[in-house]
């Protein structure tokens, strides 16, 4: 029988460089994983910041602000309409009193859903139903960005976002900063 023949014995152990082959092959799979993932992070912060989206599209950026802009002015605006009911409740105050005025508004509601109808004022406008659905749209993106943020934040947690490695020392040595001069030293 020569050295090389194969043992039953050995059979049942696993092959000692196998073993240290798949350990070293699972710790790669786990560093690529993290790596991977840390580039999802950054790639992700950087796709929701507006700096970066206005130098590649400005015209895009500037109608997209417009639209915004817009959007949250017939929001924020009332409608003449809704301008000119005011003035007429505020007469209607002024003429019979705030007590008489309500009265007669809670007679129309209960009218209005006798018969299942909504009142007219109550109705959402065609531009504050897409003022609201905009903002919605708009409320994952921020919260994706402020996550971004702060997972950037917390896997950097000493650093303000400078390199303090050999580039700023070696540029501290050309620039003289142990003698004080504050030039490049000749």
């Amino acid at each position: 029988m020569s050295a090389k023949e194969h043992n039953p014995k050995d059979a049942t152990k696993p092959d000692l460089s196998e073993r240290s082959f798949l350990t070293r092959q699972a710790n790669d799979a786990k560093a690529a994983i993290k790596a991977a993932l840390s580039d999802m992070k950054t790639d992700a912060g950087q796709a929701v910041d507006p700096r970066l989206w206005t130098k590649d599209h400005p015209w895009a950026m500037v109608a997209a602000a417009a639209v915004g802009g817009f959007a949250a002015a017939c929001a924020a605006v009332p409608t003449k309409d809704q301008q000119a009911i005011k003035k007429l409740e505020k007469l209607e105050d002024a003429i019979f009193g705030a007590e008489r005025r309500h009265r007669a508004r809670e007679a129309e509601k209960e009218a209005a859903a006798s018969k299942g109808k909504v009142p007219p004022h109550d109705k959402p406008t065609f531009l504050s139903t897409l003022a609201k659905e905009a903002f919605g749209l708009l409320k994952p993106m921020l919260t994706s960005a402020i996550a971004a943020g702060v997972s950037t934040s917390v896997a950097n947690p000493g650093g303000n976002g400078h390199d303090t490695g050999s580039d700023a020392t070696a540029m501290g040595a050309a620039y003289g900063s142990d003698e004080g001069g504050g030039g490049p030293v000749t």
